[in-house]
């Protein structure tokens, strides 16, 4: 199985500095996702996006930055105590992608 991935600065002589991802090792990791997948979801579903966490998300190719996922979900029309509860996930996760002007909620 494959070691978890870092970030690694070099600083060259003329100041400038480089990025690459490594793994825990030290060896250079792929050029980034090979594989971008979005889920659209309801926004009052919390339930489903936990369950996809902690078995989809939890390990493999997502863990490895093979695969970048997220939940996809709409705000417009949404009532401010839902838009706002989705926001705070978002700031707590990186796996929510809102859309401002895409609707959803329930009686879409």
């Amino acid at each position: 199985s494959r070691t978890p991935r870092r970030l690694h600065n070099d600083v060259h002589n003329d100041g400038s500095m480089h990025t690459d991802m490594h793994d825990a090792r030290g060896a250079r990791a792929s050029d980034g996702p090979q594989l971008a997948m979005g889920m659209m979801v309801a926004p009052f579903n919390l339930a489903k996006r936990w369950l996809v966490r902690s078995t989809m998300l939890s390990g493999g190719p997502v863990q490895r930055g093979e695969v970048v996922f997220r939940f996809v979900v709409g705000l417009e029309a949404l009532p401010r105590g839902e838009s706002d509860q989705l926001r705070g996930e978002a700031a707590n996760y990186s796996d929510v992608l809102l859309l401002e002007q895409a609707l959803d909620g329930k009686s879409v």
